[in-house]
């Protein structure tokens, strides 16, 4: 065990679900699979024989749908995690709204857990069909009802904007719903097609049409200025909080902190090393009963490399770049890395200097992925391979 100077999350992969959403390109498998009583002590095993620092300062449950999990599955987990938590860690779970009854929310509570990521994407029955989501409004607010009164410190509510048939004016009902509920903390995410999944099938066959980019700028930008004027802060590209409440494990991983991943498919860095995990429930559980470890990739970055991912990850954040901590951890000066970008965009109105931070600016939020790619290579890379620079 080692200690770090900067906070080391844990993030742990439940791949199961009831039914994988049309629109989701994560690893997911049925709740039904034979094999899961073996895939939680196999899980369980894998987190106790991590080479780890002494404490995680978050631990994240991620998915899949972890709260699909009886409490007596994840009380096993959660033994496993004890002896490496933080007192006052910071555990999130990720929640369905379906899901979240009083009996599981009395074992999360009584387990630690203290932050719970509700999936409400809509509170439109025609959206939240559309999205194949297997809950009602209705159930969002019963469930988020519930995980107040039964004491959770930290609720965080996703929601996705851009969905094919949506309207400002149904964004603009669901944000408010939302907003209403007060939680601590609201996610809105642009819907993304990824390639691969049923979405993605369908918009190919012209059976979906995606909203325009225009409309999805518009409907980011209402989001925007309703959240801030209702008191939320916009610390990253996608996410706002009330004052205190920032998800800190998100947040650290933006910041360029070490994190460790665990279960099939998952990912981690950790000491310069980027690594992912076997994506296959039974050769993941395989592996661990035999003896074997799991990463079925595994890179030393360079510095270069390392930088590179630094700049795009804090630029994700509304500080931005902090030029003193990029320099400690990546051993190079933003301004010497990419002169040509930061001039461009500075020229643009698309990045500015706050104090000694390099920041997106309001008006490059909308076309932030488009900035952030010209900071995934240094500019004598972008150069040699033929980018613009």
């Amino acid at each position: 065990m080692t200690d770090h100077a900067d906070p080391v999350g844990l993030y742990v992969h439940i791949p199961f679900c009831r039914k994988k959403c049309d629109y989701c390109n994560f690893y997911v498998i049925s709740a039904e699979h034979p094999a899961r009583k073996d895939f939680i002590a196999a899980l369980a095993l894998e987190i106790a024989c991590l080479q780890r620092p002494s404490v995680f300062n978050t631990i994240y449950f991620g998915g899949g749908s972890p709260s699909l999990l009886e409490p007596a599955e994840f009380q096993i987990l959660l033994d496993a995690v004890h002896p490496c938590v933080h007192p006052v860690a910071e555990v999130t779970l990720e929640a369905n709204p379906d899901d979240v009854t009083i009996e599981k929310l009395t074992a999360w509570k009584e387990g630690g857990v203290n932050r719970l990521s509700l999936g409400a994407q809509s509170f439109h029955n025609n959206e939240l069909s559309a999205l194949t989501r297997a809950y009602d409004s209705r159930q969002i607010v019963q469930a988020y009802d519930r995980a107040r009164n039964a004491g959770i410190a930290q609720i965080s509510l996703d929601l996705i904007f851009a969905l094919p048939g949506s309207s400002r004016e149904s964004w603009l009902s669901s944000l408010d719903q939302a907003i209403a509920l007060e939680p601590d903390h609201i996610s809105a995410y642009s819907l993304t097609v990824e390639a691969g999944t049923a979405l993605f099938k369908q918009v190919e066959k012209g059976r979906i049409t995606p909203l325009s980019d225009d409309h999805d700028r518009r409907q980011y930008n209402l989001a925007i200025d309703l959240l801030e004027a209702a008191g939320y802060e916009q610390y990253e590209i996608s996410n706002f909080a009330r004052p205190g409440s920032r998800s800190r494990h998100n947040w650290d991983f933006w910041s360029g902190c070490d994190y460790l991943g665990v279960g099939p498919s998952a990912e981690g860095y950790y000491d310069g090393q980027r690594y992912s995990n076997l994506p296959g429930i039974r050769p993941y559980v395989e592996a661990l009963f035999s003896g074997q470890e799991v990463p079925a990739n595994s890179m030393r970055l360079s510095s270069l490399d390392r930088a590179c991912e630094l700049a795009v990850l804090m630029l994700r954040r509304r500080d931005g770049i902090n030029t003193a901590r990029f320099t400690r951890l990546s051993g190079c000066r933003v301004e010497e890395l990419f002169p040509a970008a930061i001039e461009q965009h500075l020229a643009d109105s698309n990045v500015e200097w706050f104090g000694t931070n390099l920041r997106l600016t309001r008006r490059a939020l909308p076309i932030a992925d488009a900035v952030l790619s010209d900071f995934a290579l240094p500019d004598q890379n972008r150069r040699e391979s033929g980018l613009p620079t």
